[in-house]
């Protein structure tokens, strides 16, 4: 959940600030991109891993 909320907390600052330096943008908006999509990616993979646990 940390992942997704960077992102979108990423995404706004890119998107609020219009004057950051050109060569800062497209960095950040991959960034925002990668966690927006690692962190549901990392919740899915740790609720399948638990699920062949013992004892849940």
């Amino acid at each position: 959940m940390s992942l997704l909320g960077a992102g979108v907390v990423l995404m706004t600052v890119t998107n609020m600030l219009p004057g950051l330096p050109l060569g800062l943008s497209p960095p950040l908006l991959v960034v925002s991109i990668g966690c927006c999509l690692s962190g549901p990616a990392l919740m899915l993979w740790s609720a399948a891993t638990s699920r062949g646990t013992p004892g849940n």
